[in-house]
């Protein structure tokens, strides 16, 4: 009989501690979105910074149309 109780007591706290990741993942998952949303940004992020740095580099002038063709190629 106490072994049962323990082990109705330790499901109990599983179900709980479960509810709870949900509740938890559920609410991430609204916030920041799914994988794919992050990964999304993540990558128009690194392009527009690449962009941004082919264009100061052909402002300055330190970067020859073909250096920049080729970097551009190379990231790619």
């Amino acid at each position: 009989m106490v072994v049962a109780n323990i082990l109705i007591c330790l499901i109990h706290q599983t179900n709980y501690l479960l509810d709870h990741l949900i509740r938890k993942l559920e609410k991430s998952f609204v916030e920041q979105g799914g994988l794919r949303e992050r990964m999304t940004q993540a990558r128009l992020a690194e392009r527009a910074k690449q962009k941004s740095h082919l264009t100061a580099s052909a402002v300055r002038g330190t970067d020859t149309p073909s250096k920049v063709v080729l970097a551009t190629i190379a990231r790619t």
